[in-house]
């Protein structure tokens, strides 16, 4: 899922840069997403789907997660060239252990407290730039709970000469436009969704990766396979063996 990754990382570089045209701009728009940045200090338990589209692949992150004392459930699924994996690869994390199960290879590992990720959710930390943000934009409008954002051309060209973004590990040789939808529910993020249009080989490409939320704040405890206990704890890569 490296391009997948890629492309989120792609949406943070992009929005620390400045631009120099006027862009049109519904401020309506940068309004509405700013208390939806903010109440992530609001989420505790949620259902979510992270998923990476391309013409010949595409993949996707699902599963569910409660950040008190760490629950997560993690499925993937993979499709390549027309042919699809389901459950390419499992994790669940549960009582401090994490449990992983790829191509039927089951295994588990204990977690320190101190290497298990930290979620800081709290609006000092998810700060939002409004100014920074509408001078990256040559276009945002809204329609209901759907906002619509656009970078400006010369924000997205820049990232790619100085090779801020590789955007050639997302499939794409020449990048001309990226475009970000938000859609909200309850002034939550219910999906946003990166899309960048451009060339490879000549050929107009698009490639989008996106991230949907559900059941925010509805879960209270995760189920997990009955026979947890029974996988082999990982080997040690320290081990003298």
């Amino acid at each position: 899922m490296k391009k997948l990754i890629q492309l989120f990382l792609c949406s943070t570089v992009l929005f620390s840069m400045f631009g120099c045209s006027k862009p049109k701009i519904d401020e309506q728009a940068i309004d509405r997403i700013i208390p939806a940045v903010q109440k992530f200090a609001e989420v505790d338990s949620f259902d979510y789907e992270l998923g990476f589209e391309a013409p010949l692949t595409n993949g996707k992150l699902y599963g569910s997660c409660i950040l008190d004392e760490l629950q997560l459930s993690l499925f993937l699924d993979l499709t390549s060239d027309g042919m699809k994996s389901e459950k390419f690869a499992e994790v669940y994390i549960v009582d401090q252990t994490a449990y992983m199960n790829a191509l039927g290879q089951k295994q588990k590992q204990k977690l320190e407290w101190g290497n298990i990720p930290s979620f800081s959710f709290d609006p000092e930390t998810v700060g939002f730039d409004k100014e920074m943000f509408k001078e990256n934009l040559k276009a945002a409008s809204i329609e209901g709970e759907t906002l619509h954002f656009e970078l400006k051309d010369e924000i997205v060209q820049d990232a790619s000469a100085k090779g801020d973004i590789n955007f050639k590990e997302i499939g794409i040789d020449e990048v001309n436009n990226m475009i970000i939808d938000v859609e909200l529910a309850n002034d939550f993020f219910k999906s946003l969704t990166l899309t960048f249009e451009g060339l490879s080989n000549g050929e107009k490409v698009t490639v989008s990766a996106y991230l949907k939320l559900d059941s925010i704040n509805e879960k209270k405890t995760l189920e997990f396979p009955k026979d947890l206990d029974t996988w082999p704890l990982a080997k040690s890569n320290n081990s003298g063996n």
